[in-house]
């Protein structure tokens, strides 16, 4: 890898490379720190019925057409249900009081979707 300096020097002079290490630092920061900043700490309250999703997080809330979701998937820790639009509902495995409850729920979820995408 080339580098040069701010002002066109090569080798860079420390104080440039000292800038460079500072830059990078801060975006690498910003990647673990952005997550952090946009969590929401409140409960989320989710909602499925034949309609659709819907889903409440302190006073906003939302409602997503089973026609929006792309996929559902039945995974070890989650029962995932992924929009067509790249978010997703995750539903970890400690909102299901056993296996067969979760299993009665993807199966009533599948079920409503499929209906209404045909």
């Amino acid at each position: 890898m080339i580098a040069i300096s701010f002002d066109g020097h090569w080798p860079p002079r420390k104080v440039s490379v000292l800038i460079g290490l500072l830059i990078a630092t801060a975006i690498i920061a910003s990647f673990v720190a952005l997550p952090q900043i946009m969590f929401k700490p409140e409960e989320r309250t989710l909602t499925v019925c034949e309609d659709g999703i819907a889903t409440s997080i302190g006073k906003k809330s939302a409602s997503v057409k089973w026609k929006e979701i792309a996929a559902i998937q039945d995974l070890p820790e989650i029962a995932a249900m992924m929009g067509k639009n790249g978010k997703a509902f995750l539903i970890p495995r400690r909102a299901f009081n056993s296996e067969n409850e979760k299993s009665d729920f993807l199966t009533a979820v599948r079920t409503w979707q499929a209906a209404k995408t045909g």
